[in-house]
């Protein structure tokens, strides 16, 4: 080959290697599902009838409306269980508007969770247990089931985002509505007055090891992490650069060493930007892209809705690390989310995602 033609057949195959690479989804390169669970928009659990403001609507995404009983949904937090295959969720127990809530319960569930894999495992999750949360010593004033000998909280008068256990075995939660964060025993039990904390709203709340709160907070565009004592006073704070396509942290995770994971969303379903970085709590300016939600690799098939898996939901609050892996879970807004298939109510959808 003479020297000119083989210098543009070099320049040519450079074209089309830098082409193609620029076509494989952003993030998707390293980042693999192993693992798909769901539970389907239906399922529900023992409690009182719910969603008695959504009756007059008859059915809701192929969902009859009220609900016989407390329906599982609307995840918004999630956290890793006390065994392997198990996992503690929170719900937002918000039918859209708080309004619309005040018969939805606000639980804590622990699921069991057999994923689907490359080697077996029936894609099933299930809610085994749970608590409801109540605030016996009246310590939030006038709730809507205030009335109640346990006085249990629901979603008309708090809007929980994100939550974080510690080593007590306590529960903090943060509440989007008030501007608060509530401190819940192992029980449910509210266990002191809401703490307020000042600057932005809260977008997400988790813990170091050793009980100390990390909040991330932001509005127009901008965010901050701040590591918080319990009587909400804000220790220190870091500012976070939102990607210009995100509106939001949707939720976020510590790991012992002050690394963390951050999922960045649009707020907006399908398509989008919907990514998860790496960051140093207190260094958060410097992220690495671990996940593009919208470009996952699944040539296993775990899911059965394509390859590149895409997860493009509004909203994704709850993720937790298991082992080397990265769990995350959609808020299915039971019954209104309709991402999947229109007309037709949204499961609630776990994955496991290997990072490279």
């Amino acid at each position: 080959m003479r020297p000119q033609r083989f210098t543009m057949f070099i320049i040519a195959l450079s074209l089309l290697l830098a082409s193609t690479l620029l076509a494989v989804p952003v993030g998707a390169q390293g980042a693999k599902l192993v693992g798909y669970a769901l539970t389907p928009a239906e399922t529900v659990t023992d409690g009182d009838p719910a969603g008695a403001a959504l009756a007059s609507n008859g059915t809701i995404n192929g969902l009859s409306m009220p609900f016989s009983s407390q329906p599982f949904g609307a995840i918004i937090g999630l956290l890793p269980g006390s065994y392997a295959g198990y996992f503690e969720a929170l719900t937002s127990a918000t039918f859209e508007r708080p309004d619309q809530s005040a018969d939805f319960l606000l639980r804590i569930y622990t699921l069991e969770i057999d994923f689907r894999r490359a080697d077996g495992g029936s894609g099933a999750a299930s809610p085994v247990a749970w608590i409801t949360l109540t605030d016996p010593r009246k310590l939030l004033g006038d709730i809507a089931r205030g009335g109640e000998r346990t006085r249990p909280i629901t979603g008309a008068d708090v809007t929980p985002c994100a939550f974080t256990r510690i080593a007590d075995g306590s529960y903090w939660i943060a509440d989007a509505k008030n501007g608060t964060l509530l401190h819940f025993d192992n029980k449910g039990k509210l266990l002191t007055a809401p703490v307020t904390l000042s600057g932005g709203a809260i977008m997400g709340l988790s813990s170091l090891a050793d009980g100390t709160l990390v909040v991330a907070q932001g509005g127009g565009g901008a965010a901050t992490f701040s590591t918080v004592s319990a009587d909400g006073s804000i220790v220190g704070s870091n500012s976070y650069p939102l990607d210009s396509g995100s509106s939001s942290i949707d939720g976020f995770t510590v790991l012992s060493n002050g690394q963390a994971f951050v999922i960045e969303n649009d707020g907006q379903d399908n398509g989008g930007s919907k990514r998860v970085y790496r960051i140093d709590i207190n260094n958060p300016a410097s992220k690495a892209l671990v996940i593009d939600l919208n470009g996952i690799d699944d040539s296993d098939g775990l899911s059965g809705l394509g390859n590149p898996f895409r997860f493009p939901y509004a909203q994704i609050g709850g993720i937790a690390l298991d082992g080397n892996d990265l769990v995350l879970v959609n808020n299915n807004r039971v019954p209104f989310s309709q991402v999947r298939q229109p007309g037709s109510a949204d499961p609630t959808e776990f994955i496991k995602v290997r990072i490279g």
